[in-house]
């Protein structure tokens, strides 16, 4: 039976990603394409340990129903935390602009939500988080991408689409500027802080626009060479028009599913009833035990193992395409995160294309750089993203030797 779906439900399409995971769980592939953690650095022992005495230190409470804006306590250490890494007075405001949220996926959904119709438009940068774009692809948003450079979305180029969507009469369709700040999901790159700063004031300079800009911090904590920046969340006096989101999933735990937010005072309520429809608020149990892993310290020495796990893959991925694949593939190293953003000149990356094709035959895979395009027609086809996130080093090795031997394959077919 067919039925009458939803304009939202007709926008839900496949992504090409379910593809690349079910592939890679088959076990007869090397995958370079999920996005997961590293399984064996999961604080397992630990949260064991903290669970079996949880429920006599603090009763029934973790058990019972929460409230939308999530565990106060918890609430208060994410406030403290980020104020710390910013320098900032962000301790200073109101409790009840931190949300919790089921992971940081969710609070991307629901300011989507409360936010854009369909032909709304939404800025990104190019390329960006394709997860992301796929929610904007069932919000029925129009995408705008500004290129990217190692410092992070070009501001010039933002400058001159503000003033195309200005002079085209829709300065009231923008709705939203999406930015990741840390690492981006998929090229590694980091915004700089120079740019921070200038994309926050050219923002100002178009008084007819009232978007919401959104940084997105899923990353910040895995960083493991150089200093960490201050966040553009705290160049924005205040956080007014600036909502920062940050997760527990990739530093701490995925399956825990705990994000959070800072939001601007106009947006916390919306947010809190959309939120209450989704859930009624997300897992209090979870919120409990990453409250205690926080309380007893446990955070920091975990975050300082993980970190030196993703040094040392990010390494042996690097080195293995150097090694194997010469001039091959350029790329940049990244300084934190899980990805390496490649590209490989005049082969078609694409899931349609032969080199792909060569790459299921060699058993290995890796994401696209199409996807990551919110504009796929003008994307560049030659790039792919490389995950050292779950995969050990041996098998990042292996994956990169198949890599190489898929590109040689397609060069001497031609």
């Amino acid at each position: 039976m067919d039925f009458n779906l939803s304009g939202k439900g007709r926008r839900a399409l496949p992504q090409p990603v379910t593809y690349l995971m079910n592939k890679g769980a088959s076990g007869d592939f090397v995958s370079l394409a999920a996005g997961l953690v590293d399984s064996e650095t999961l604080p397992a022992e630990e949260v064991r340990d903290l669970i079996s005495g949880l429920l006599s230190e603090r009763g029934h409470e973790p058990l019972q129903y929460g409230i939308n804006a999530g565990l106060a306590s918890l609430r208060e250490k994410v406030r403290s935390r980020v104020a710390g890494q910013d320098s900032t007075s962000a301790a200073d405001i109101p409790l009840e602009r931190v949300v919790l949220s089921t992971g940081s996926q969710q609070m991307l959904y629901i300011l989507t939500e409360i936010m854009v119709d369909p032909g709304d438009i939404v800025i990104t940068s190019a390329p960006s988080y394709f997860v992301y774009l796929g929610t904007l692809q069932t919000a029925g948003a129009r995408i705008v991408t500004i290129p990217s450079d190692r410092d992070g979305m070009r501001v010039d180029l933002l400058a001159e689409a503000l003033e195309k969507i200005e002079a085209a009469g829709q300065a009231d369709r923008l709705k939203i500027v999406y930015v990741t700040t840390y690492f981006q999901n998929p090229s590694g790159v980091s915004l700089s802080i120079e740019r921070r700063k200038a994309l926050l004031d050219t923002m100002a300079s178009f008084t007819s626009m009232r978007p919401l800009v959104i940084e997105d911090a899923a990353y910040r904590e895995l960083g493991f060479s150089g200093a960490d920046k201050p966040s553009m969340w705290s160049f924005d006096d205040g956080g007014r028009n600036v909502a920062y989101l940050g997760t527990f999933s990739k530093p701490f735990s995925p399956g825990f599913r705990t994000g959070f937010a800072f939001l601007p005072e106009n947006l916390v309520e919306k947010v809190e009833i959309v939120k209450g429809n989704h859930d009624f608020g997300s897992a209090n149990f979870n919120q409990h035990v990453i409250d205690a892993f926080l309380e007893r310290g446990l955070y920091d020495k975990h975050l300082s193992k993980i970190r030196e796990t993703y040094r040392a893959k990010c390494l042996a991925m690097c080195e293995a395409i150097d090694r194997e694949m010469g001039e091959s593939l350029s790329y940049m190293r990244p300084e934190g995160g899980l990805y390496v953003w490649g590209d490989l000149g005049e082969i078609d990356t694409d899931m349609q294309g032969v080199f792909f094709e060569r790459c299921l035959e060699e058993g290995v895979l890796y994401v696209p750089g199409i996807l990551c395009y919110g504009e796929p027609e003008s994307a560049p086809r030659s790039k792919l993203r490389l995950s050292f996130g779950p995969a050990c080093a041996e098998e990042i090795t292996e994956g990169i030797k198949r890599l190489s031997k898929a590109i040689s394959s397609v060069g001497s077919s031609r």
